[in-house]
């Protein structure tokens, strides 16, 4: 009697299959659905799969996948246009940190063959400095470049200060703002002197009215126009 081999699967000598897998990773971060929550479906179905085997499988998930993703973080930083910025996230039993301190996820979107791409990277604190090795490639593709003082790509980020260190040095990168850190300071006035700030603010709110509408129409259309 022969039997035929095992079919190859990304985590080895497990029991569960690639597809499988992929289920439960998307459930836990693209849908919040964490893995004792999952094991806990799964009993009620009659399979037993602990949180333990989910969580360390998929930590092979991710070894496995390391090298591809630092291809498609290559790629994505080839792009004319990325938006960047950084969430709190706390991390427990972290070597050389207390439970209570604060780590950072940093969340890179951009495009990759006119697909818009996401990819979140993990940093135990709020410096922006890993960054700079990163944009080093940023814009070289094959695109023509853009005619603006010679820029090659834009970076949009909020008002935090690690990104301006970043690029205020990189003269062939334009540094984007955002609108909901603009309208903030707008804000801050009224409460200060309502009155005469208010008449400022009705004049700020109708560029600000068209510049929304100008970003709708513009979500509709391929990278390398938005950039014309």
């Amino acid at each position: 009697m022969k039997i035929a081999p095992v079919p190859s699967q990304i985590a080895e000598k497990s029991m569960l299959s690639s597809g499988f897998l992929a289920y439960t990773i998307t459930q836990k971060f693209a849908d919040a659905l964490p893995f004792y929550r999952q094991a806990g479906i799964f009993q009620r179905s009659g399979v037993d799969i602990s949180r333990t085997t989910l969580s360390n499988t998929a930590i092979q998930v991710f070894e496995k996948l390391s090298p591809m993703m630092e291809d498609v973080r290559r790629e994505l930083f080839k792009s004319k246009y990325l938006q960047i910025d950084e969430t709190v996230l706390q991390v427990l039993n972290e070597v050389g940190k207390s439970n209570t301190s604060k780590s950072y996820m940093w969340v890179i979107r951009g495009f990759i063959r006119e697909k818009p791409v996401v990819l979140y990277h993990y940093e135990p604190s709020r410096s922006a400095k890993f960054l700079e090795e990163w944009i080093s490639g940023f814009g070289n593709n094959s695109m023509p470049r853009l005619t603006m003082d010679r820029v090659v790509g834009i970076i949009q980020t909020d008002g935090f200060e690690s990104y301006d260190s970043l690029l205020k040095v990189k003269s062939k990168i334009l540094h984007a703002g955002c609108w909901n850190h603009a309208r903030r300071r707008f804000f801050e006035i009224l409460k200060i002197d309502s009155k005469n700030a208010q008449a400022e603010w009705i004049i700020m709110l109708r560029p600000l009215g068209s510049n929304i509408e100008l970003r709708e129409s513009v979500n509709s259309i391929q990278s390398n126009q938005r950039l014309r």
